[in-house]
């Protein structure tokens, strides 16, 4: 797809992280956007700021891990819009993080599975088949996490947990948090962050006054802040994490 002006997305977990990302993406590229999110509060703040923007957008509280909320994102956006192109299956979890795998309960394997397995059947049966229906080019996007638990003294860290909390920040346009090699502790956490224009800038220490005033655990707290004038993204909005890393290593 080369025009994406006038075309209609649906973006989910769009509240925060890559799915903020990929809604500010299609709304600068001239799309009209129906965001779903679980979290409230984020999904208004990003509504909020889209819409200062001039974009056409609207929020709809999701629960991915249930079919009929999926049904309703669908809903939206034909009555909304009148057609749908673009469909980012992009809620994603990072499961149970707090202690041993075994001690996981059914509860806990039921949400991760919902919301990362059954979130993309019900997304794939119930999107797809109305963009073939369309006249028009069309995609389903899924969104893949390959690493994004750092492991810190044989803790595991969620990434997706402290970018989420970092782009509550004022001051903060986009965000990556990686694991990079530590002696001491296995894998530090870097977050690498791209401030809005005009923010004032803020160094680690304001970082974790600001992490630890959301409640953030404080091993999960980043050990270094790295600001740079854009996070690297693929064509599709996808954070290289890959290239970070390699750029950080060898400190560039």
């Amino acid at each position: 797809m080369n025009d994406f002006e006038g075309k209609v997305a649906v973006v989910t977990g769009a509240g925060s992280g890559m799915g903020r990302a990929f809604a500010q993406r299609s709304a600068e590229e001239g799309m009209k956007l129906v965001l779903g999110d679980i979290e409230q509060t984020a999904l208004d703040k990003a509504v909020e700021e889209l819409s200062a923007g001039g974009f056409d957008v609207v929020g709809v509280p999701t629960d991915v891990s249930k079919r009929e909320a999926i049904q309703h994102l669908a809903d939206v956006a034909l009555e909304r819009y009148g057609k749908l192109n673009v469909a980012f299956n992009n809620a994603g979890v990072e499961g149970f993080l707090d202690g041993a795998l075994w001690e996981a309960t059914q509860k806990d394997w039921e949400w991760t599975m919902g919301v990362n397995l059954w979130s993309v059947i019900y997304g794939t049966q119930i999107f797809l088949p109305l963009i073939l229906a369309q006249d028009e080019e069309g995609y389903v996007v899924v969104t893949g996490r390959l690493k994004d638990v750092i492991i810190r003294h044989g803790e595991n860290i969620s990434a997706k947990e402290v970018e989420d909390l970092v782009y509550q920040h004022p001051s903060v346009a986009d965000v990556a948090v990686v694991g990079l090699p530590d002696e001491r502790t296995g894998e530090r956490a870097c977050a690498v962050v791209a401030l809005r224009p005009d923010a004032p800038a803020f160094d680690l220490a304001g970082l974790r006054e600001f992490l630890e005033g959301k409640g953030l655990r404080l091993q999960s707290v980043p050990e270094q802040l790295e600001i740079v004038d854009a996070v690297p993204r693929n064509p599709a909005g996808k954070i290289l994490k890959h290239k970070l890393r390699e750029q950080l290593l060898a400190g560039t």
